[in-house]
């Protein structure tokens, strides 16, 4: 691939389930990503920041409170993400 993009990051715990969850749910609350997947935002915080420096996804915070930060999926995540989902599709059938 061109730009650099490394496929082992793919290969992190949770990774794959992250963007997964963000093809399937859209803009998801940073907080609830992580309760989907772990048990808090510190067992998936070195996944996210993999991915963000991938070009993946993004981390954005609100301006006024609560101060939610919110992870979202890049066009190079969503085209990523659909092709990951697409073959767990397959490999149900």
């Amino acid at each position: 691939m061109s730009g650099g993009f490394k496929v082992s990051v793919l290969e992190e715990v949770h990774a794959l389930k992250i963007l997964l969850i963000l093809n399937s749910e859209g803009r998801m609350v940073k907080g609830d990503l992580a309760a989907r997947i772990a048990k808090g935002t510190v067992a998936v915080q070195s996944r996210i920041e993999s991915l963000i420096s991938e070009g993946l996804i993004t981390e954005t915070q609100e301006k006024t409170r609560p101060f939610r930060k919110f992870i979202d999926l890049t066009k190079k995540g969503k085209e990523v993400s659909s092709h990951i989902a697409a073959v767990e599709k397959s490999m149900a059938a």
